[in-house]
């Protein structure tokens, strides 16, 4: 991830340790990563959570293309009982990608 004032959100990739990077996402510069997560049992699947505003309802989203694109999977109000303001923190089982 990189941000600056006024600049992009970017999701970057390396293949080198770092020597180089690559964009993988633009999130546009109207939202804050919160956390980002990488699935061990397929780096394919991607987990964000993101920050529009410290009080506006935070976003989860997912890829299963190692972030080329990215799916809304956040949870309705009634099953975070109405917190939209509530960063998500996320956990990732170790073994299967697909349960949080």
């Amino acid at each position: 991830m990189s941000q600056a004032d006024d600049v992009p959100l970017e999701v970057v990739r390396t293949d080198d340790d770092g020597a180089s990077h690559s964009l993988v996402y633009d999130f546009g510069n109207d939202v804050t990563i919160e956390a980002v997560k990488v699935a061990w049992a397929n780096p394919d699947v991607l987990y964000v959570s993101v920050n529009p505003d410290f009080y506006a309802a935070k976003k989860l989203y997912r890829s299963t293309d190692a972030g080329k694109s990215w799916t809304d999977i956040t949870p309705a109000n009634a099953t975070i009982g109405n917190n939209t303001a509530m960063p998500f923190e996320i956990t990732l089982d170790g073994t299967d990608p697909n349960t949080l």
